[in-house]
Formats: C-alpha cells, structure tokens, sequence
C-alpha cells in the first residue's frame, strides 16, 4: 500500500499496458472500497451491513492517460451453498441495473445470479461499471479479480446457481459477462507472480506464506 514500486509490478503483471500504479486517497490500496457515490442506489452508503464493497481497490495509468479500476476479491477458506438470496427488496435495487442494456452482464433473468458467491461477484460488477461509467478516478475501464487458492476446490469448482453453465465458478461467471476478458480468477500465487523473485518484496511474500 505504501511502496509504489511494488504495487507498480502487481499492476504490470496483469496488463502489459498498465504503466504505473496510481495513488488512491494516502496509498497505492485502498482496502473496503465503496466508491465515492452510492451509484447502486443501497439503503445504506457506509463500509459495513447493506453496501457493496470490494477487498481492495488500486488504480492503473494506462499509455492513453487514462486510468484502469483494479477490483481485487480475496477469498481463502469460503465455500457457499445453493442458498437463492433473492428478495423482492434486493430486486428493486438491482434487477433494473443487471438488465440495463449498458450493464455489463448478458443474461436473460436476472435471477440466475442471486447466489453466493456470484451475488457479490454481481454487485461488486455494477459497482465498478457505474465507477467507469461515470469516469470516476479518470478511468475508463475495468479488471475485476477473484483470488481463491489452488486448494480451495470447494469454491473453484463449484456452480452454486442452478441456471448457470460452465464447468467451474470461473467458467459459470465469465458466461454472464458482455466482456469477459474483465474478469480473472487468480491463485494468490498467480495475482503476486511479478514479486516472487523482487528482494524488496521477500518479506511481503514470507508473510503471506507463514501465515496462509
């Protein structure tokens, strides 16, 4: 959050055009992220109960200028089970916003997408479209990622939503997505993989391992 050089070779090492890290707020990561506007429309706009948020968020300037949003997901141990979270009160805020024809989704009802752990995966999905599409933080694009260890078989592969496709999450989310190319699913190995051999991020690195 604090080394720019660092967080400079994460951002590189998911996009070859991704020139340097920007700041955001005091630091490189903001950490619980909700945006600057409650543009979903959620009865609350705070960090915590009834507003999207994301793990972190990091910016990236790109060669034209402009900024990419990075949403990172972290999950480690979570597995969900085929629990329909539809509710007529979460419809009427966000089934209007899933069938926009500008959303980023392609789906023909949108309550294919109200189980964990595609229904965070979908609010989070409108929140950094609405962020992008109102050219908050001068960005004019997306990555969304979801890093789940290689382990975690529970939820990689497992399709919780009994109307989605696709032979793992990855797979069943991607399907859903107008643009596909804006999601990844990682390894935390994977999301780090530009700071394995960086003596300066040794110490990052040993801690994660030690204690994950």
């Amino acid at each position: 959050r604090e080394r720019k050089d660092l967080a400079d070779l994460v951002l590189r090492g998911l996009r070859d055009d991704i020139i340097e890290a920007v700041i955001i707020d005091d630091g490189y990561v903001e950490f619980e992220f909700i945006g600057k506007e409650n543009y979903l429309g959620e009865s609350s706009f705070t960090r915590g109960a009834n507003t999207t948020s994301i793990d972190a968020m990091m910016l990236g300037r790109k060669a034209n200028g402009k900024n990419i949003v990075i949403f990172i997901e972290w999950k480690y141990t979570e597995n969900y089970r085929s629990d329909n979270k539809y509710k007529e009160t979460r419809a009427n805020i966000y089934d209007k916003l899933i069938m926009n024809p500008n959303s980023p989704f392609q789906i023909e009802d949108p309550r294919y997408l109200y189980y964990e752990p595609f229904y965070q995966l979908m609010r989070q999905t409108l929140l950094t479209w609405k962020i992008v599409d109102n050219n908050d933080y001068n960005s004019d694009e997306y990555i969304h990622i979801l890093v789940v260890p290689e382990k975690n078989i529970e939820l990689r592969d497992r399709i919780t939503s009994p109307d989605l496709k696709g032979d793992n999450l990855e797979e069943a989310w991607k399907s859903v997505l107008k643009r596909s190319r804006n999601f990844k699913n990682f390894s935390p190995k994977e999301l780090l993989k530009s700071l394995l051999n960086n003596e300066e991020a040794e110490p990052y690195i040993d801690y994660l391992k030690a204690r994950y």
